[in-house]
């Protein structure tokens, strides 16, 4: 823990991509299994937490991914329809939480799950790079 920002990267499109879809007028949201402590320095750590309207762990709610409780949870913060949000994530357990909260879904492919993995809760779409985001929306 003393050390995890010395281990963790971005990736090298995410600042731009999140940039751009704040210009757009997006809310942006995280949720994450992480705890909240190591994540909000993550984000201040690469110039990025002011891009973010929520942030979301699983600590915060009751049954974790796939159940839809952390995207509902980030849906209400944001004072919107979970059927309104977009969830993009690179593991099945993002895709079948998104899923289940009625969200459009977004499987980012990763070196995390290969496509056959991430193809079988049937996300709305698979994108091949995180950019690939910006020609959706």
């Amino acid at each position: 823990m003393a050390h995890h920002l010395e281990n963790t990267t971005i990736h090298p499109s995410a600042q731009m991509v999140l940039r751009k879809l704040k210009a757009k007028g997006f809310k942006l949201g995280i949720i994450t299994t992480k705890y909240r402590e190591p994540v909000m320095d993550v984000l201040s750590h690469f110039g990025i937490s002011e891009l973010f309207d929520v942030v979301v762990t699983g600590y915060e709610v009751k049954r974790h991914k796939p159940a839809p409780d952390i995207v509902l949870e980030a849906a209400k913060r944001l004072r919107t329809d979970p059927k309104r949000c977009v969830v993009v994530g690179d593991s099945p357990l993002d895709v079948q939480a998104g899923k289940r909260a009625g969200s459009f879904t977004v499987a980012v492919l990763s070196t995390a799950y290969a496509r056959k993995q991430l193809e079988s809760p049937k996300p709305t779409i698979i994108i091949e790079k995180v950019e690939g985001i910006l020609d959706i929306l």
